[in-house]
């Protein structure tokens, strides 16, 4: 399944200092793509609605699937036990968008 990832989510990545981090991020990125929907936690895990994240340490990168293809519009940090509603609420509304524009 292929992958797309947003300029924002590119230079969220591109701007980690750690190459540990990046790493990881790339690496559960390769098992996403090769994987797809069959991917579960703990590395990718649905948060309804058509929004999932990706999983890699404290990043979070949330996704929709598209057409086969994975579209991922929205990286933060994760702070808290729960994945905050902002942030699910900001991946619906890029993925809205993306749609949009597609």
């Amino acid at each position: 399944m292929e992958i797309i990832l947003t300029d924002e989510v590119k230079a969220y990545i591109k701007a980690l200092s750690s190459s540990t981090e990046k790493a990881q991020i790339v690496q559960y990125l390769n098992r996403q793509e090769e994987l797809g929907h069959r991917l579960k936690m703990p590395v990718s895990k649905s948060l309804g609605d058509g929004v999932n994240e990706i999983r890699p340490g404290p990043h979070r990168l949330l996704f929709f699937y598209h057409k086969g293809k994975i579209i991922i519009v929205h990286p933060f940090r994760k702070k808290t036990r729960e994945t905050p509603d902002h942030e699910i609420k900001a991946a619906m509304h890029k993925s809205d968008t993306w749609r949009q524009h597609e």
